[in-house]
């Protein structure tokens, strides 16, 4: 096993990407209103770009982490299939520095566990990228659960744009909008293979008073076996056994179609579904999302670079979709 170990150099792996819109919520003076209009970052950017030494970007979480904008550049980019589709980018690194619970160090072949040592002023890093197109105000954020989540990098922004201000009813929101799939049915049902199917019932559709909007197929019993039992609600998931093999097309298709009719007769929906690359898609108008493969080496970190360069590519291939989703906000009050 060690001599596998020690051979393996690279590992393929997945990595999912969200896509934003920066909002802000300006405070007004004498006013209890807030006007909700799209944010372009870079303003921020602007204030952040004057903290010239790296450690005064730091601040303090609930969890005595430390999160930081670790770095960020500005970059012009032209399309590659539209020379006329020229874009002002920021690409951004965030990362949260931990020294409370950090990991152990462990050979393959004994059971101790060793800490890392660590000097006064060195952290574990664990970090994300972000991509900012200035023309959308949309930001494309890397997933990385050991790292910072959306909320946690809004928190961070919304602190250093109001410095200064003394209380916080003075400050003004600056809020990162998931943008929604709003063709995600039907981009579930035009999927050439499913792995995986999962959706749960309104109380009314799973208990005796409710309609079975599956008819008598084999969804249909299932749903008609919880009236026997005074079921009220049912949660449903139906997934292949291993990576290669997939559901039904046709049932799996029949179920969507039903919950298709019987909408209101779901709180959820969710397939797994693809071709070669697969993703998750929420029926009901799942959040924008990418997948892209890495070669990750051994015992080394994601490179950062790497991934933005990645980032960008498939920003442009998916430029279009993310402008005919992009949100709409109206005014909102205190």
């Amino acid at each position: 096993m060690e001599d596998n170990v020690s051979k393996k150099t690279k590992e393929l792996r997945y990595v999912k990407f969200d896509y934003y819109q920066a909002f802000i919520q300006y405070k007004e003076p004498k006013k209890r209103r807030r006007k909700a209009v799209v944010f372009n970052l870079a303003e921020w950017l602007v204030k952040m770009s004057k903290i010239t030494k790296l450690e005064d970007r730091n601040i303090g979480t609930s969890s005595d982490d430390i999160i930081r904008l670790n770095s960020e550049r500005a970059i012009t980019h032209t399309s590659t299939v539209n020379r006329y589709d020229t874009r002002n980018f920021v690409i951004m690194q965030f990362a949260r520095l931990l020294d409370v619970n950090v990991p152990y160090k462990v050979k393959i072949d004994t059971p101790v566990m060793k800490a890392v040592e660590l000097d006064s002023n060195e952290f574990i890093g664990h970090d994300v990228s972000a991509v900012f197109d200035e023309t959308t105000c949309v930001l494309m954020l890397q997933k990385n659960y050991f790292s910072l989540s959306k909320g946690a990098i809004e928190v961070y922004i919304n602190t250093f744009w109001n410095q200064g201000k003394k209380s916080k009813r003075d400050w003004d929101i600056i809020q990162l909008l998931p943008i929604i799939d709003k063709k995600s049915f039907h981009k579930g049902k035009v999927a050439k293979k499913y792995r995986k199917l999962t959706f749960s019932t309104a109380p009314m559709v799973a208990g005796t008073q409710g309609p079975n909007p599956f008819g008598k197929g084999p969804l249909g019993k299932m749903i008609d076996s919880m009236k026997a039992i005074q079921g009220t609600k049912l949660e449903v998931t139906i997934s292949v056994k291993n990576g290669n093999s997939v559901l039904d097309k046709k049932e799996v298709l029949s179920a969507i179609n039903s919950i298709g009719t019987n909408s209101s007769g779901f709180s959820s929906a969710k397939v797994v579904a693809g071709d070669v690359n697969f993703e998750q898609i929420n029926l009901f108008g799942g959040r924008l999302q990418s997948e892209l493969p890495f070669n990750l080496p051994v015992k080394e970190a994601l490179d950062a670079d790497t991934v933005q360069t990645s980032m960008i590519a498939e920003y442009e291939k998916k430029s279009k979709e993310i402008e005919s989703n992009l949100n709409k906000i109206a005014d909102t009050s205190d």
